[in-house]
Protein backbone atom coordinates (compact mmCIF):
# COMPACT_ATOMS: atom_id res chain seq x y z
CA UNK A 1 0.00 0.00 0.00
CA UNK A 2 2.79 2.12 0.11
CA UNK A 3 1.85 3.54 -3.66
CA UNK A 4 -1.37 4.19 -2.07
CA UNK A 5 -0.32 6.47 0.70
CA UNK A 6 2.04 8.26 -1.97
CA UNK A 7 -0.66 9.20 -4.59
CA UNK A 8 -2.15 11.22 -2.16
CA UNK A 9 0.50 13.00 0.30
CA UNK A 10 2.98 14.55 -1.31
CA UNK A 11 4.31 17.26 1.03
CA UNK A 12 7.75 18.38 2.24
CA UNK A 13 9.34 15.77 4.46
CA UNK A 14 11.40 17.53 7.48
CA UNK A 15 14.88 17.07 5.94
CA UNK A 16 13.06 19.34 2.62
CA UNK A 17 13.83 22.12 5.08
CA UNK A 18 16.88 20.63 6.69
CA UNK A 19 20.10 23.05 6.58
CA UNK A 20 19.94 23.96 3.02
CA UNK A 21 19.28 27.64 1.73
CA UNK A 22 15.84 28.18 2.79
CA UNK A 23 16.57 27.26 6.39
CA UNK A 24 19.86 29.59 6.24
CA UNK A 25 18.05 32.29 4.28
CA UNK A 26 15.51 32.52 7.18
CA UNK A 27 18.15 32.44 9.71
CA UNK A 28 19.82 35.30 8.22
CA UNK A 29 16.49 37.31 8.10
CA UNK A 30 15.70 36.62 11.91
CA UNK A 31 15.85 38.31 14.78
CA UNK A 32 15.19 36.47 17.94
CA UNK A 33 15.26 37.10 21.65
CA UNK A 34 15.77 34.60 23.93
CA UNK A 35 14.23 36.06 26.63
CA UNK A 36 10.82 35.79 24.84
CA UNK A 37 8.22 35.63 28.19
CA UNK A 38 5.91 32.49 28.05
CA UNK A 39 2.33 33.48 29.83
CA UNK A 40 1.65 31.66 32.89
CA UNK A 41 -1.87 31.34 35.07
CA UNK A 42 -0.50 33.40 38.04
CA UNK A 43 0.27 30.90 41.39
CA UNK A 44 -0.67 27.88 39.67
CA UNK A 45 1.95 25.24 39.16
CA UNK A 46 1.76 21.94 37.63
CA UNK A 47 3.43 19.03 40.26
CA UNK A 48 4.10 15.46 39.98
CA UNK A 49 5.51 13.57 43.09
CA UNK A 50 9.05 12.53 43.68
CA UNK A 51 9.85 8.92 44.18
CA UNK A 52 11.76 9.97 46.75
CA UNK A 53 8.61 11.28 49.06
CA UNK A 54 7.91 9.69 52.13
CA UNK A 55 4.12 10.45 51.93
CA UNK A 56 1.93 8.13 49.54
CA UNK A 57 0.13 11.08 47.83
CA UNK A 58 0.55 14.49 46.88
CA UNK A 59 -2.06 16.24 49.38
CA UNK A 60 0.02 14.35 52.16
CA UNK A 61 3.68 15.79 50.29
CA UNK A 62 1.92 19.22 50.42
CA UNK A 63 0.97 19.05 53.61
CA UNK A 64 4.50 17.46 55.29
CA UNK A 65 6.66 19.65 57.76
CA UNK A 66 8.92 19.90 54.58
CA UNK A 67 6.82 22.01 52.29
CA UNK A 68 5.20 23.72 55.38
CA UNK A 69 1.89 22.97 54.03
CA UNK A 70 2.26 26.05 52.48
CA UNK A 71 0.14 24.65 48.74
CA UNK A 72 -3.08 23.10 48.34
CA UNK A 73 -4.08 21.22 45.52
CA UNK A 74 -6.21 22.64 43.08
CA UNK A 75 -7.40 20.09 40.52
CA UNK A 76 -5.66 16.08 40.46
CA UNK A 77 -4.80 15.48 37.07
CA UNK A 78 -3.86 11.64 37.88
CA UNK A 79 -2.55 9.68 41.41
CA UNK A 80 0.96 11.59 41.48
CA UNK A 81 0.14 14.73 39.49
CA UNK A 82 -2.09 17.36 40.43
CA UNK A 83 -2.14 21.85 40.02
CA UNK A 84 -1.67 23.27 42.75
CA UNK A 85 -1.58 27.03 44.27
CA UNK A 86 -0.26 29.07 47.23
CA UNK A 87 -1.41 29.21 50.50
CA UNK A 88 -0.08 32.45 50.81
CA UNK A 89 0.27 35.00 47.99
CA UNK A 90 3.73 36.01 48.93
CA UNK A 91 4.67 32.56 47.78
CA UNK A 92 3.60 33.22 44.39
CA UNK A 93 6.13 33.88 41.84
CA UNK A 94 6.51 37.74 41.50
CA UNK A 95 8.96 38.04 38.05
CA UNK A 96 5.92 37.71 35.79
CA UNK A 97 6.18 35.54 32.63
CA UNK A 98 8.37 32.92 32.53
CA UNK A 99 11.64 33.69 30.43
CA UNK A 100 11.63 31.29 27.42
CA UNK A 101 15.42 30.73 28.76
CA UNK A 102 14.04 27.99 30.86
CA UNK A 103 11.98 26.11 28.96
CA UNK A 104 13.94 23.11 29.01
CA UNK A 105 14.25 23.34 32.75
CA UNK A 106 11.21 22.04 33.66
CA UNK A 107 10.60 25.04 35.56
CA UNK A 108 13.55 25.52 37.52
CA UNK A 109 13.92 29.07 37.03
CA UNK A 110 10.75 29.30 38.88
CA UNK A 111 11.09 30.61 42.56
CA UNK A 112 7.98 28.76 43.86
CA UNK A 113 8.87 25.51 41.42
CA UNK A 114 12.92 26.04 43.36
CA UNK A 115 11.11 25.98 47.11
CA UNK A 116 9.16 22.47 45.79
CA UNK A 117 11.85 21.03 44.39
CA UNK A 118 14.22 21.18 47.01
CA UNK A 119 11.51 19.75 49.20
CA UNK A 120 12.34 16.62 47.48
CA UNK A 121 8.69 15.96 48.02
CA UNK A 122 7.96 16.86 44.38
CA UNK A 123 9.30 15.33 41.16
CA UNK A 124 8.53 18.01 38.86
CA UNK A 125 7.21 21.43 38.82
CA UNK A 126 5.87 23.82 36.23
CA UNK A 127 4.08 27.21 36.30
CA UNK A 128 0.90 26.18 34.80
CA UNK A 129 1.91 27.94 31.28
CA UNK A 130 -0.77 29.82 29.12
CA UNK A 131 -1.33 27.95 25.82
CA UNK A 132 -2.97 28.86 22.59
CA UNK A 133 -4.48 28.35 19.31
CA UNK A 134 -1.57 28.29 16.07
CA UNK A 135 -3.75 30.30 13.56
CA UNK A 136 -2.74 33.58 11.72
CA UNK A 137 -5.95 35.55 11.21
CA UNK A 138 -8.67 34.81 9.21
CA UNK A 139 -10.30 35.70 5.41
CA UNK A 140 -13.40 36.06 3.56
CA UNK A 141 -15.58 32.85 3.09
CA UNK A 142 -14.60 31.59 -0.23
CA UNK A 143 -16.48 27.97 -0.85
CA UNK A 144 -14.08 26.66 -3.55
CA UNK A 145 -10.46 26.44 -4.37
CA UNK A 146 -9.46 24.13 -1.90
CA UNK A 147 -6.08 23.98 -3.16
CA UNK A 148 -4.62 21.89 -0.15
CA UNK A 149 -6.69 19.03 -1.47
CA UNK A 150 -5.43 19.50 -4.97
CA UNK A 151 -3.04 16.73 -7.06
CA UNK A 152 -1.15 19.78 -8.19
CA UNK A 153 -0.10 21.50 -5.36
CA UNK A 154 -1.61 19.85 -2.11
CA UNK A 155 -1.58 16.59 -0.55
CA UNK A 156 -3.42 14.81 -3.40
CA UNK A 157 -6.35 14.11 -1.47
CA UNK A 158 -8.59 14.02 -4.89
CA UNK A 159 -6.66 10.70 -6.05
CA UNK A 160 -7.17 9.21 -2.66
CA UNK A 161 -10.86 9.61 -2.61
CA UNK A 162 -11.23 7.57 -5.51
CA UNK A 163 -9.96 4.77 -3.33
CA UNK A 164 -11.27 5.39 0.18
CA UNK A 165 -13.19 8.33 1.63
CA UNK A 166 -12.63 6.74 5.35
CA UNK A 167 -13.87 5.02 7.62
CA UNK A 168 -16.48 5.25 10.82
CA UNK A 169 -14.34 2.58 12.38
CA UNK A 170 -11.86 5.16 12.81
CA UNK A 171 -11.52 7.75 15.54
CA UNK A 172 -10.05 11.45 15.23
CA UNK A 173 -9.57 13.09 18.76
CA UNK A 174 -9.49 16.80 18.14
CA UNK A 175 -8.14 19.02 21.23
CA UNK A 176 -8.83 22.56 20.56
CA UNK A 177 -11.29 24.98 21.23
CA UNK A 178 -13.95 22.58 20.91
CA UNK A 179 -16.30 21.70 17.83
CA UNK A 180 -19.62 23.09 16.60
CA UNK A 181 -21.17 19.66 16.39
CA UNK A 182 -24.27 20.61 15.02
CA UNK A 183 -22.55 21.82 11.65
CA UNK A 184 -23.87 20.94 8.37
CA UNK A 185 -20.72 19.99 6.92
CA UNK A 186 -19.91 18.02 10.40
CA UNK A 187 -22.63 16.73 12.15
CA UNK A 188 -22.89 13.10 10.54
CA UNK A 189 -19.18 12.52 11.29
CA UNK A 190 -19.73 13.81 15.17
CA UNK A 191 -18.38 10.66 17.37
CA UNK A 192 -21.03 9.61 20.25
CA UNK A 193 -20.22 7.57 23.05
CA UNK A 194 -21.70 4.26 22.62
CA UNK A 195 -21.21 3.67 26.35
CA UNK A 196 -23.05 6.16 27.55
CA UNK A 197 -26.87 6.12 27.60
CA UNK A 198 -27.54 10.24 27.06
CA UNK A 199 -29.13 12.33 29.29
CA UNK A 200 -29.71 9.58 32.05
CA UNK A 201 -27.80 11.77 34.35
CA UNK A 202 -25.47 8.64 35.48
CA UNK A 203 -21.76 8.01 34.52
CA UNK A 204 -22.63 4.82 32.39
CA UNK A 205 -18.82 4.12 31.45
CA UNK A 206 -17.25 5.09 35.05
CA UNK A 207 -15.10 7.21 33.67
CA UNK A 208 -15.43 10.18 35.89
CA UNK A 209 -17.92 12.67 33.53
CA UNK A 210 -21.76 12.26 33.63
CA UNK A 211 -23.39 11.75 29.96
CA UNK A 212 -20.00 12.55 28.26
CA UNK A 213 -21.93 11.60 24.93
CA UNK A 214 -20.31 13.52 22.36
CA UNK A 215 -16.60 14.80 24.01
CA UNK A 216 -15.63 16.84 26.64
CA UNK A 217 -15.53 20.46 28.03
CA UNK A 218 -12.49 21.08 30.52
CA UNK A 219 -12.36 25.06 30.06
CA UNK A 220 -12.87 25.99 34.16
CA UNK A 221 -15.82 27.21 34.82
CA UNK A 222 -17.73 25.81 32.02
CA UNK A 223 -21.88 25.39 32.27
CA UNK A 224 -21.49 22.15 31.36
CA UNK A 225 -18.25 20.10 31.34
CA UNK A 226 -20.05 17.25 28.55
CA UNK A 227 -20.75 20.24 26.18
CA UNK A 228 -17.68 20.86 23.80
CA UNK A 229 -19.26 23.29 21.55
CA UNK A 230 -17.08 25.45 20.05
CA UNK A 231 -17.44 28.78 20.80
CA UNK A 232 -13.89 30.63 18.85
CA UNK A 233 -13.83 29.10 15.71
CA UNK A 234 -10.66 27.16 15.51
CA UNK A 235 -11.62 23.27 16.37
CA UNK A 236 -14.80 23.69 13.92
CA UNK A 237 -12.37 24.60 10.93
CA UNK A 238 -9.74 22.33 12.22
CA UNK A 239 -12.46 19.37 12.28
CA UNK A 240 -13.56 20.59 8.81
CA UNK A 241 -9.78 19.55 7.35
CA UNK A 242 -9.91 16.73 8.97
CA UNK A 243 -13.33 15.35 8.29
CA UNK A 244 -15.91 17.46 6.70
CA UNK A 245 -18.25 15.22 4.88
CA UNK A 246 -18.35 14.28 1.05
CA UNK A 247 -20.96 14.54 -1.59
CA UNK A 248 -23.86 16.24 1.23
CA UNK A 249 -24.88 18.82 -1.52
CA UNK A 250 -23.20 21.69 1.12
CA UNK A 251 -20.26 23.14 1.73
CA UNK A 252 -16.74 21.24 1.22
CA UNK A 253 -14.90 18.08 2.24
CA UNK A 254 -12.70 16.98 4.43
CA UNK A 255 -9.46 14.59 3.70
CA UNK A 256 -11.13 11.53 5.30
CA UNK A 257 -14.72 12.17 5.03
CA UNK A 258 -16.23 9.31 6.51
CA UNK A 259 -14.38 9.23 9.82
CA UNK A 260 -15.68 10.12 13.06
CA UNK A 261 -14.44 13.53 14.83
CA UNK A 262 -14.13 13.58 18.95
CA UNK A 263 -14.33 16.80 20.48
CA UNK A 264 -12.75 17.56 23.52
CA UNK A 265 -12.35 21.04 24.13
CA UNK A 266 -9.96 22.96 26.34
CA UNK A 267 -9.28 26.23 25.22
CA UNK A 268 -11.31 29.12 25.71
CA UNK A 269 -13.65 31.54 23.62
CA UNK A 270 -10.56 34.10 23.10
CA UNK A 271 -8.15 30.72 21.76
CA UNK A 272 -6.65 30.15 25.12
CA UNK A 273 -6.09 27.81 27.75
CA UNK A 274 -4.35 25.99 30.74
CA UNK A 275 -1.58 23.28 30.19
CA UNK A 276 -2.77 21.28 33.23
CA UNK A 277 -6.60 21.21 30.91
CA UNK A 278 -4.68 20.09 28.17
CA UNK A 279 -2.73 17.68 30.02
CA UNK A 280 -6.42 16.64 31.29
CA UNK A 281 -7.79 16.54 27.40
CA UNK A 282 -5.09 14.12 26.48
CA UNK A 283 -5.68 11.79 29.70
CA UNK A 284 -9.48 11.71 28.82
CA UNK A 285 -8.71 10.53 25.33
CA UNK A 286 -6.34 8.13 26.40
CA UNK A 287 -8.70 6.62 29.01
CA UNK A 288 -11.15 5.94 26.33
CA UNK A 289 -8.92 3.94 24.29
CA UNK A 290 -7.47 2.21 27.16
CA UNK A 291 -10.38 1.79 29.36
CA UNK A 292 -13.22 2.29 27.83
CA UNK A 293 -12.71 0.72 24.24
CA UNK A 294 -12.92 3.73 21.94
CA UNK A 295 -10.47 3.08 19.46
CA UNK A 296 -9.00 6.13 18.58
CA UNK A 297 -6.51 6.11 16.04
CA UNK A 298 -4.67 9.68 15.95
CA UNK A 299 -4.98 13.51 17.61
CA UNK A 300 -4.73 16.73 16.05
CA UNK A 301 -3.52 19.09 18.58
CA UNK A 302 -3.21 22.76 16.37
CA UNK A 303 -1.81 24.60 19.68
CA UNK A 304 1.41 24.86 22.01
CA UNK A 305 2.75 27.63 24.04
CA UNK A 306 4.95 27.58 27.79
CA UNK A 307 7.94 25.46 28.23
CA UNK A 308 8.91 22.22 28.10
CA UNK A 309 6.29 20.05 30.99
CA UNK A 310 7.47 16.74 32.48
CA UNK A 311 3.69 16.11 32.64
CA UNK A 312 3.00 16.90 29.44
CA UNK A 313 5.41 15.62 28.19
CA UNK A 314 4.46 11.37 29.93
CA UNK A 315 0.89 12.27 29.08
CA UNK A 316 2.16 12.21 25.32
CA UNK A 317 3.94 8.94 26.45
CA UNK A 318 1.22 7.48 27.19
CA UNK A 319 -0.95 8.14 24.23
CA UNK A 320 2.16 6.56 22.62
CA UNK A 321 1.88 3.43 24.57
CA UNK A 322 -1.86 3.27 23.72
CA UNK A 323 -1.17 3.19 19.99
CA UNK A 324 -1.92 6.96 19.47
CA UNK A 325 -0.24 9.44 16.64
CA UNK A 326 -0.43 13.12 18.37
CA UNK A 327 0.01 15.28 15.30
CA UNK A 328 1.16 18.56 16.30
CA UNK A 329 1.12 22.24 14.80
CA UNK A 330 5.19 23.26 14.71
CA UNK A 331 3.89 27.16 15.24
CA UNK A 332 3.52 30.15 13.79
CA UNK A 333 7.01 32.24 15.01
CA UNK A 334 9.16 31.74 11.99
CA UNK A 335 11.48 30.51 14.19
CA UNK A 336 14.11 27.19 14.18
CA UNK A 337 13.05 25.22 16.65
CA UNK A 338 15.70 23.05 16.88
CA UNK A 339 17.52 26.20 18.17
CA UNK A 340 14.43 27.20 20.29
CA UNK A 341 12.13 24.32 21.29
CA UNK A 342 7.80 24.83 20.85
CA UNK A 343 5.96 22.61 22.88
CA UNK A 344 4.66 20.38 21.88
CA UNK A 345 6.10 20.03 18.74
CA UNK A 346 9.83 19.83 20.31
CA UNK A 347 8.79 16.60 22.44
CA UNK A 348 10.69 13.38 21.74
CA UNK A 349 8.24 11.46 22.04
CA UNK A 350 7.67 8.52 19.01
CA UNK A 351 4.13 9.28 18.03
CA UNK A 352 5.12 13.30 17.71
CA UNK A 353 4.51 14.52 14.52
CA UNK A 354 5.33 18.12 13.94
CA UNK A 355 3.59 19.56 11.17
CA UNK A 356 5.18 23.26 9.48
CA UNK A 357 2.70 24.95 6.89
CA UNK A 358 3.95 25.25 3.08
CA UNK A 359 2.02 27.98 0.57
CA UNK A 360 0.35 26.88 -2.64
CA UNK A 361 3.33 27.42 -4.43
CA UNK A 362 4.86 24.47 -2.16
CA UNK A 363 7.26 27.29 -0.04
CA UNK A 364 7.57 26.95 3.57
CA UNK A 365 4.92 29.78 4.99
CA UNK A 366 6.71 32.74 5.71
CA UNK A 367 5.14 32.38 9.30
CA UNK A 368 5.74 28.40 10.04
CA UNK A 369 8.50 27.35 12.35
CA UNK A 370 11.02 24.92 10.94
CA UNK A 371 13.26 22.62 12.04
CA UNK A 372 15.53 19.62 10.78
CA UNK A 373 15.21 17.72 13.51
CA UNK A 374 12.08 19.15 15.22
CA UNK A 375 9.61 19.44 12.12
CA UNK A 376 8.96 15.77 10.86
CA UNK A 377 7.24 16.85 7.60
CA UNK A 378 5.45 19.92 6.00
CA UNK A 379 1.94 20.54 4.39
CA UNK A 380 -1.03 22.92 3.07
CA UNK A 381 -1.63 25.96 5.80
CA UNK A 382 -2.02 28.99 3.60
CA UNK A 383 -5.61 30.12 3.12
CA UNK A 384 -7.26 27.06 3.75
CA UNK A 385 -11.17 26.85 3.76
CA UNK A 386 -12.92 25.47 6.07
CA UNK A 387 -15.94 25.32 8.12
CA UNK A 388 -16.62 27.18 11.59
CA UNK A 389 -19.61 27.72 13.81
CA UNK A 390 -23.16 28.55 12.53
CA UNK A 391 -23.02 27.16 8.82
CA UNK A 392 -20.36 29.33 7.33
CA UNK A 393 -17.34 28.74 6.13
CA UNK A 394 -13.72 30.86 5.97
CA UNK A 395 -10.07 30.92 5.19
CA UNK A 396 -7.49 30.42 7.63
CA UNK A 397 -3.71 30.20 7.66
CA UNK A 398 -1.52 28.95 10.03
CA UNK A 399 0.42 25.26 10.72
CA UNK A 400 -2.60 24.82 12.74
CA UNK A 401 -4.51 24.39 9.11
CA UNK A 402 -1.32 22.33 8.19
CA UNK A 403 -1.71 19.55 10.90
CA UNK A 404 -5.23 18.58 10.25
CA UNK A 405 -4.22 17.41 6.53
CA UNK A 406 -1.48 15.12 7.94
CA UNK A 407 -4.22 13.80 10.76
CA UNK A 408 -6.60 13.23 8.05
CA UNK A 409 -4.46 11.81 6.12
CA UNK A 410 -3.35 9.34 8.35
CA UNK A 411 -6.98 8.99 9.16
CA UNK A 412 -7.12 7.80 5.59
CA UNK A 413 -4.52 4.80 6.05
CA UNK A 414 -6.26 3.38 9.10
CA UNK A 415 -8.95 3.60 7.15
CA UNK A 416 -7.78 0.96 5.21
CA UNK A 417 -5.06 -0.63 7.50
CA UNK A 418 -6.71 -0.43 10.95
CA UNK A 419 -3.72 -2.81 12.41
CA UNK A 420 -0.76 -0.34 11.17
CA UNK A 421 1.31 0.19 14.29
CA UNK A 422 1.91 3.71 15.02
CA UNK A 423 5.36 3.70 13.88
CA UNK A 424 5.25 1.93 10.64
CA UNK A 425 2.06 4.27 10.05
CA UNK A 426 4.36 7.43 10.77
CA UNK A 427 6.98 5.94 8.51
CA UNK A 428 4.91 5.70 5.56
CA UNK A 429 3.52 9.13 5.93
CA UNK A 430 7.34 10.61 6.18
CA UNK A 431 8.68 8.18 3.16
CA UNK A 432 5.89 9.12 0.79
CA UNK A 433 6.21 12.97 1.32
CA UNK A 434 7.86 14.71 -1.18
CA UNK A 435 11.31 16.13 -0.32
Amino acid sequence: MIGFIATYFRVLRGPGIRGNALAITLLGLLTIDPALSLPVYPGEYVVSLSPRSQNSDLVEALSSPVVGGEFTVVKKLGADVAVVSAAEASLVSTHGPVSALANDLGGAADETCKRLLASREVDSCTPNYQLSVSDVGGQDPLLSGLWGMSDESGISAVSAWGISTGSSAVVVAVIDTGVDYTHEDLAANIWTNPNEVPGNGVDDDGNGYVDDVRGLNLVPGAAHVTDPMDDNQHGTHVAGIIGAVHGNGVGLGGVSSSIKILPIKFMDAAGSGRLSDAIAAIEYMVDLKVNRGIDIKVANNSWGGGGYSPVLEAAIQRANEAGIVFVVAAGNDGLDVDLFPSYPGSYDVPNVVTVAAIDEAQNLATFSNYGGQSVDIAAPGVGINSSIPGQRYTKLSGTSMAAPHVVGSVALLYSIEPSIAVPDAITRLLESGRE
